[in-house]
């Protein structure tokens, strides 16, 4: 069932919190009482180049994902199913902040990331600078831009060069 499944992922999400905390780095290591993922003087070498572990970033939609996010995550990347909506980035974006500030955390220092996916025709690669620059203007810190992989080097190229660099002029 989802919800154990999402529990089983809260479970995960603590497991790391504890092997990255500085605790972990030397005998008697870290405890902890869980019923998925129960720790016992666990040590965890080498230590994360960062304190506390690398950011976790979570790309959840529904509601308890939403909550664990609030709770745990460092930023949201846009799921690519939705991939160029900025009305969806937006909701969604409202949401993850309102549950931020429910959790006693600051919604500026979460990230935000949008997508999009850019085919190399020249109407195409317009298109998908404005819909960059719009999810920048609500709020996407960072744009992850796709290109379909059976259309090869050649897109990718197309959109580095009409998208991506004109971009990194326009993005602070």
């Amino acid at each position: 069932p989802l919800g154990e499944r999402f529990d089983r992922f809260e479970s995960a999400i603590g497991l790391l919190q504890a092997l990255f905390a500085p605790e972990a780095r030397q005998a008697p290591g870290v405890s902890r009482d869980d019923r998925v993922y129960p720790l016992r003087g666990a040590t965890l070498e080498p230590p994360p180049v960062h304190p506390g572990g690398p950011p976790l970033w979570l790309g959840v939609e529904k509601p308890r994902g939403i909550r664990l996010a609030a709770r745990y995550a460092s930023g949201w990347p846009m799921p690519g199913t939705y991939a160029g909506d900025v009305g969806y980035f937006r909701t969604k974006r409202d949401e993850i902040r309102r549950a931020l500030e429910a959790a006693g955390r600051d919604p500026t220092a979460f990230t935000f990331a949008a997508q999009l996916n850019v085919a190399p025709e020249p109407a195409d690669l317009r298109a998908g600078r404005e819909t960059a620059l719009a999810f920048r203007a609500v709020g996407a810190d960072h744009v992850i831009i796709g290109v379909p992989g059976q259309l090869g080097p050649p897109a990718l190229a197309a959109m580095a060069a009409e998208v991506a660099e004109p971009l990194r002029e326009a993005w602070p």
